[in-house]
């Protein structure tokens, strides 16, 4: 869960916890990105406007090391980009701020297809916890 502020970081971690999935978070695309080097994760929830780098060229960073990474932004613009069809190629989909429990279950769940193809192609060669890990 990348948001460059605090409370939306602790809000959206406690909502994620409480479907019993593992987070992970940062403060910008730096950290983010240093964490995603290092670590395996099922999903990346990222703000769109941070200081520096955008959460649009977090997305596209993120899809360059692994194109199959769901990706799902959270902005005060959604309805915007959504209507003018200016969302990133890299984003996944999009879920207005602020965020409720019920929307965030429902992006999961909209991106999960994405997640089982790269959990069935990883599962070939490593077995995959049923809980995930998400930045």
């Amino acid at each position: 869960m990348v948001d460059d502020h605090p409370a939306i970081r602790e809000i959206v971690s406690a909502y994620l916890a409480e479907d019993r999935h593992t987070v992970e978070t940062a403060a910008d695309a730096r950290e983010a990105m240093k964490k995603f080097r290092a670590e395996h994760f099922d999903l990346v929830i990222t703000d769109r406007a941070m200081p520096e780098i955008s959460g649009d060229e977090l997305a596209a960073s993120i899809k360059e090391i692994e194109p199959n990474e769901p990706v799902i932004m959270l902005t005060g613009f959604a309805d915007l980009i959504n209507e003018t069809g200016q969302r990133s190629e890299n984003v996944d989909l999009i879920v207005s701020k602020p965020a409720r429990l019920d929307d965030l279950r429902r992006a999961i769940r909209e991106v999960m297809p994405k997640l089982k193809r790269r959990r069935t192609q990883a599962s070939a060669t490593e077995t995959l916890r049923s809980e995930s890990k998400l930045i």
